[in-house]
């Protein structure tokens, strides 16, 4: 797995308004740029997956087209063998890793944070992707839209009989 570790931060965040550009700076968000920069420190390849290495999302994968980016130092890139995309997809690959990922987290204080160094040492039992390809991937984007639903409204649900009505 050849990766990039850390990419490397912005030192001021004025600089994304001064200096705004074309290019998606990412961070340990998953679902999408922090803002656009007018330079890169990455070039993302077909076989490329960022990674978030602290907050929340630590661990967590995210797919981008082939492009330019700005990495900032929470987010990494790990690349995989084309060979393991082609056989078992991208998505497939994506779930694999964040799961994984995900499981070989660590604690620092009460932020996670991940380091794909630690993980790389240990073994990975690539035949579980054989198993995640036989998986309803659409299903799992449907739940995890539903899962994203009630967490944008749980607070308006309903109130029932001093019992909360769950989705």
């Amino acid at each position: 797995f050849p990766y990039q570790e850390r990419g490397e931060r912005i030192t001021q965040g004025r600089e994304l308004y001064w200096d705004r550009g074309s290019i998606k700076v990412i961070s340990s968000a998953t679902n999408g740029p922090m803002g656009y920069y007018s330079k890169y420190n990455y070039q993302l390849k077909d076989n490329s997956f960022v990674y978030s290495i602290e907050g929340s999302n630590a661990g967590y994968v995210s797919i981008y087209k082939p492009q330019k980016i700005w990495l900032m130092d929470v987010a990494g890139v790990v690349n995989i063998k084309d060979e393991y995309i082609q056989t078992y997809g991208k998505e497939t690959v994506a779930l694999f890793l964040q799961g994984y990922f995900v499981k070989n987290r660590h604690n620092n204080g009460t932020q996670p944070k991940f380091t794909l160094k630690r993980c790389l040492d240990m073994d990975i039992d690539i035949n579980i992707l054989k198993q995640i390809k036989s998986v309803d991937l659409s299903r799992i984007a449907r739940d995890a839209q539903l899962m994203e639903h009630i967490y944008k409204n749980y607070g308006q649900m309903e109130h029932h009989e001093k019992r909360y009505v769950l989705l």
